[in-house]
């Protein structure tokens, strides 16, 4: 209950007149949610009641169902291990199945969606909440209804609905739900967290020393890079794009490379302020930025970067659309579609639109790519060393080994050099959408990129832009520094940046996750914490006075993302 106070008192001092807003959106969902449970459980009685072999008496008329394995001596037995299984896995699977030697007609049936009243609920509940963020977002004259962080609540409530249909979670109590929507580190701006990572904590939470000490951390780091980077560099990026109309080569490069900076360090920063204040109240909350300026391909890059929207949009919307799994055309066009919703998501402008879609373009550029460079080493390792012979010539083989090993390091580091320079440079451009007031606006702006002018001179504040890519470059991330999640798990089985195939780690990884849909957060981030030293007391302290300090100086500026 205190949390709730607190949360819902957070928001009220932000967005008080929205307050009613939220509480009539988290009434509705949970009682949608609610009513989807009964459906769901409903359906599983039935199925679990289908599935059951008739008894002995019953079984005449029925010569084509297989039941081997069912006699009536052993038929409670069997009666108890289908309900068993049902209960421990939530959800049917073949491999049940066939464990219980079901006919596999009813596997099928089993293995279906639920019933048409689930169904009519969950479209109901994406219908309402979708229904609501584009009011307030899209329609002229809806504007009262534009709550601050109503694009983050939204899409933690279609989480919530999801997974319920898909027999992933169960439905909680109000008040549980309630904190999990209204938690006031993630509610604004997130990151985006799943019901099966949250609800649990809530059961379990516990204050440590070690937890307090990494909040701590955390929050001192993300407020270090909100009032240093992100306030510094915002004035250069203003600057330029304010007044674009006048800026030439030079100074249009300087503002696209200030704002790349500004919106890292500004939503990454809030991102670590929000992991700092749930550890200090005792909930983890997911990874949401991995170094995402270091990513050496597009595909990479989105692993990286708010990288719980990007899991949200891969799992509800991305693999529901096909995935992978029908053939390069329809994965591209899964990827156009989904990235497109994402830049709809921060905007109705076409500026924004045509931001997603181009990460999208992007993005199966490289997917297309990637896909060519599998097939083009796997030609090049076949002949590239002569087998073996037995002892004979042994030396030679080895040395010939040694020339392959170092030529193929020498072409993974070319490739890897290219990539970043490749996804740097297209990132950055990409930005210009997303800042610019309109589309027309990004078109002068894009042509001020391209038009060389011998005029150079220093810009006022470079050293910022030097100071904040050498940080982004070459320095460690909070998460690093405090090893928050820093294991397989928790950075979602991110294969290696010169990986052109899934390593061997990632396809354990992917096959943990999937023996293991939901955990809660406390398993899935696998906490690796190190003993806080003298020095890392000296770091926060060392930060905590200089973002004071910028913050005494001028008014902080307002985080970008809470406009979304």
């Amino acid at each position: 209950m205190f949390l709730i106070l607190v949360s819902l008192g957070f928001y009220a001092t932000l967005d008080a007149k929205h307050l009613p807003l939220l509480l009539f959106s988290v009434v509705v969902n949970f009682l949608l949610g609610m009513r989807l449970q009964r459906a769901v459980e409903e359906r599983k009685r039935e199925i679990a009641a289908s599935a059951l072999p008739p008894r002995n008496d019953e079984m005449e008329g029925l010569p084509r169902l297989s039941l081997r394995g069912f006699s009536h001596g052993n038929l409670n037995d069997e009666e108890r291990d289908c309900r068993a299984s049902l209960a421990v896995t939530e959800q049917w699977q073949e491999r049940d199945c066939r464990a219980l030697r079901l006919p596999r007609r009813l596997c099928l049936l089993a293995m279906t969606r639920w019933s048409n009243d689930a169904k009519v609920l969950l479209v109901l509940a994406v219908v309402f909440n979708l229904a609501l963020l584009g009011a307030s977002k899209y329609i002229v004259g809806f504007s009262v209804l534009s709550a601050l962080g109503i694009s983050f609540f939204t899409f933690h409530q279609l989480a919530y609905h999801v997974d319920i249909y898909r027999g992933r979670f169960r439905a909680s109590g109000f008040l549980e739900y309630l904190l999990f929507v209204a938690f006031f580190p993630h509610m604004i701006a997130g990151p985006i967290v799943r019901p099966a990572q949250f609800m649990p904590q809530l059961a379990e939470n516990s204050f440590k020393k070690s937890k307090i000490a990494m909040g701590v951390m955390f929050f001192s780091i993300g407020l270090f890079k909100k009032t240093v980077f992100a306030d510094g560099a915002a004035k250069i990026a203003d600057r330029v794009f304010e007044g674009s109309a006048g800026v030439g080569f030079f100074e249009a490069w300087s503002g696209v490379l200030a704002y790349g900076m500004q919106i890292y360090f500004d939503f990454s920063g809030y991102a670590d302020m929000a992991i700092g204040v749930g550890l200090l109240f005792g909930i983890y909350l997911p990874l949401n930025f991995k170094n995402p300026y270091k990513a050496t391909s597009m595909i990479e890059f989105w692993r990286r970067w708010h990288i719980t929207l990007s899991d949200f949009v891969r799992d509800y919307l991305y693999i529901p659309l096909g995935g992978n799994r029908h053939g390069k055309f329809r994965q591209g066009v899964a990827i156009l579609v989904a990235m497109t919703l994402i830049g709809v998501w921060h905007g109705s402008a076409w500026s924004f639109v045509a931001w997603g879609f181009l990460h999208g373009a992007a993005l199966g550029v490289n997917h297309l790519f990637r896909g060519f460079f599998v097939e083009r080493k796997r030609e090049i390792a076949a002949p590239a060393l002569p087998p073996r012979n037995n002892g004979v010539g042994r030396d030679d083989w080895e040395e010939k080994e040694r020339d392959c090993r170092a030529s193929l390091a020498m072409t993974r580091g070319v490739v890897k050099a290219g990539g970043f320079v490749m996804t740097f440079t297209t990132v950055m451009l990409l930005w210009v959408l997303f800042r610019s007031e309109s589309f027309e606006a990004a078109i002068v702006f894009y042509k001020k990129l391209f038009l060389f002018d011998k005029s150079i001179a220093l810009f006022e504040g470079w050293w910022m832009l030097v100071l904040g890519y050498a940080v982004i470059f070459f320095g460690r991330s909070a998460a690093e520094i405090v090893g928050y999640g820093m294991d397989c798990r928790a950075c979602h089985c991110e294969a290696s940046a010169v990986a052109i195939s899934m390593t061997e780690q990632e396809r354990d990884c992917r096959a943990s996750l999937a023996m293991t849909e939901s955990v809660a957060m406390t398993e899935s981030v696998a906490m690796t914490e190190k003993k806080l030293g003298i020095m890392d007391g000296v770091l926060v302290g060392v930060v905590l006075f200089l973002a004071f300090k910028m913050m005494m100086g001028e008014p902080s500026r307002s985080f970008v993302y809470f406009v979304f």
